[in-house]
C-alpha cells in the first residue's frame, strides 16, 4: 500500500490541505506515476493507460477501467447486490437510530441524521443494517450503483472534515479495515449521499465518504442535487462519482431486515492472499 501524505516538517493546515490537492492536479504531480505503474501488484492491466501518459496524478488515480474488467455478477436480478467499489468489505451495524449515537460493535456508532444530513429518508433506515467497503491508495477509485432503482434524492456536499483522521493506519487495522472501531467519526468528514429506491427491496442509502488528505467526493453531473420531484433511474453497476487522491469508504445502509449479512457461493472471490 502506497501513501503521499507528509514531508518532515509539514503541519495540517486548512491551507496546506489545498496546496496538496492542488499538487495532485498539477502536471508535476504526474512524476510519482512510474513507481505506480511499475508495481506489478496493483492490477494495472485492468486499467486503461492513455498513449500520451497521465495528466497529473489524480488523472491516474481516477483512471478508467477496461471494458469488461469488473463484471456485473446477475445485471437483470435485483436481488442480488452488487459492491459498489474495490475494496475490503466489512458488516458493521444493526438496529441504527436516528439520532443516539448508540454502539454497534465494540466502539462503533452511527448517526442516521448526520450521515444523511437529517434527510426525510433517514427515518426508513431506523432499525436496519450497514455495511463499509473501504477502498485502499491503489484500489480503482470510482463507485457505482450496487443495485437498480430510482435516485430519489442525492446530496454531494455533506460534513466539513477535509484532512485529519485521528489514526488513519489504527482505522486500517493490519488489513481489516473498520473492524471494532469506532464510525462516529465518518459524520464529520466530508462526503454526500444517494437515496436509492428500488422495485421490491426498499430504500438503500449509499454514502461515498472522503477520509484522508484531500477528502474529495466527487459525483457525476447527472446525479447531482436529484430531489424526489425528479428522481433519476439507475442500473446495476452504472458509475456515480469518484473519490480523488486519499483514503475513501463507501457506507450501503439498508432498511430493516433487508440485508442483515454477507453471503457468498462456491467459486467467488471472497479476498486475495499475500506473500
Amino acid at each position: 500500500m502506497k501513501f503521499i501524505l507528509s514531508e518532515p516538517g509539514l503541519s495540517w493546515s486548512l491551507s496546506f490541505i489545498e496546496d496538496r490537492g492542488r499538487f495532485m492536479d498539477s502536471p508535476e504531480s504526474a512524476k510519482i506515476i512510474e513507481e505506480w505503474l511499475s508495481d506489478n501488484s496493483l492490477g494495472n492491466e485492468d486499467f486503461i493507460l492513455p498513449a500520451d501518459g497521465f495528466k497529473s496524478f489524480n488523472d491516474f488515480f481516477t483512471r478508467d477501467l477496461k471494458p469488461g474488467a469488473r463484471p456485473i455478477d446477475d445485471a437483470t436480478d435485483d436481488a442480488i447486490l452488487i459492491s459498489p467499489a474495490d475494496g475490503i468489505i466489512n458488516m458493521i451495524a444493526n438496529e441504527l437510530t436516528l439520532d443516539t449515537e448508540i454502539p454497534t460493535k465494540g466502539r462503533m456508532t452511527m448517526n442516521l441524521n448526520s450521515l444523511l444530513d437529517h434527510s426525510k429518508y433517514a427515518q426508513k433506515f431506523v432499525g436496519g443494517s450497514a455495511m463499509a467497503i473501504f477502498l485502499m491508495p491503489d484500489n480503482y477509485h470510482h463507485y457505482h450503483s450496487p443495485t437498480t432503482g430510482k435516485i430519489v434524492e442525492s446530496k454531494e456536499e455533506v460534513g466539513k472534515r477535509l484532512f485529519g483522521m485521528p489514526d488513519l493506519l489504527d482505522m486500517i487495522n493490519n488489513g481489516n479495515p473498520g473492524y471494532n472501531k469506532d464510525y462516529s467519526v465518518f459524520e464529520d468528514f466530508k462526503h454526500g449521499y444517494f437515496i436509492i429506491e428500488t422495485k421490491h427491496f426498499g430504500f438503500i442509502a449509499m454514502i461515498p465518504i472522503g477520509l484522508q488528505t484531500v477528502g474529495s467526493v466527487v459525483f457525476e453531473n447527472e446525479f447531482k442535487a436529484i430531489n424526489s420531484e425528479n428522481p433519476v433511474q439507475i442500473y446495476k453497476g452504472d458509475r456515480l462519482g469518484h473519490f480523488k487522491y486519499g483514503g475513501s469508504t463507501v457506507l450501503l445502509i439498508f432498511e430493516k431486515g433487508k440485508f442483515n449479512s454477507l453471503s457468498v457461493e462456491q467459486g467467488q472471490r471472497i479476498g486475495k492472499l499475500k506473500n
